[in-house]
């Protein structure tokens, strides 16, 4: 079997239904369909205190809104600015994350493959996270 007979049959099972279990159902994916099902999920729109990043590789990196700026959204690329870190965002229709991240509303974002979120029919997904940490200016 060659690898794209691999990738389709892959794509194929992931296109298929699946409920969601009750613990996925109340985590928060990258993009909702409509930002008044993203309020009731989210707190029913209010701000979160923190945004966290889960990486391909099952780790976990938080951060404070608190010690977001600036935010900017740059040539398709998110980039937050935090005190101590710069994270940025790369992936498909990054538009609607950054517009939640502006109200600060996002709060759990996953890196994905892309052929598995494709694969999903998802319309919005992240695929690179790079998170940097901030040099200090008084030890530079």
């Amino acid at each position: 079997m060659d690898q794209d007979q691999k990738r389709r049959e892959f794509a194929e099972r992931m296109r298929q239904p699946q409920q969601p279990k009750l613990a996925e159902a109340n985590q928060h994916g990258d993009c909702p369909p409509q930002a008044d099902e993203e309020d009731r999920r989210n707190r029913q729109g209010k701000a979160v205190e923190m945004f966290t990043v889960c990486m391909k590789n099952g780790d976990h990196h938080a951060f404070s809104y608190g010690f977001l700026h600036p935010l900017d959204f740059v040539n398709g690329e998110i980039v937050a600015n935090f005190m101590t870190h710069t994270v940025r965002l790369r992936g498909k229709d990054m538009g609607q994350l950054f517009e939640r991240m502006r109200r600060k509303v996002a709060d759990l974002i996953h890196e994905r493959d892309e052929l598995q979120a494709e694969a999903k029919g998802e319309k919005c997904y992240v695929t690179h996270v790079t998170i940097q940490a901030n040099r200090d200016p008084e030890t530079a």
